[in-house]
């Protein structure tokens, strides 16, 4: 059984990951930390009037979005069924 090769690859990549993994900083270890939380959860206020426009906007951009899709999807199929009709 001729497997060294591979097998020694696979030591060499699980070697160089752990190098790797050694330098960088875990996210549980960072979670204690109160440098880490300070800029995590630094978020502004909002006032329930802000929150009202904000949540019309989206809505307005979502409703632009589905006309466009439904629009493009509309154009597709008529074009695939044209297609369709001059081929057959």
């Amino acid at each position: 059984m001729s497997f060294g090769g591979s097998v020694q690859g696979m030591i060499t990549t699980l070697k160089n990951n752990s190098r790797l993994a050694g330098r960088r900083k875990k996210y549980f270890d960072l979670k204690g930390s109160t440098k880490y939380l300070n800029k995590r959860t630094n978020f502004r206020k909002a006032t329930p009037d802000q929150l009202k426009k904000i949540r019309e906007q989206i809505r307005i951009e979502n409703r632009k979005i589905l006309y466009l899709n439904h629009i493009f999807i509309r154009v597709f199929f008529f074009l695939l069924f044209y297609i369709i009709n001059i081929l057959f």
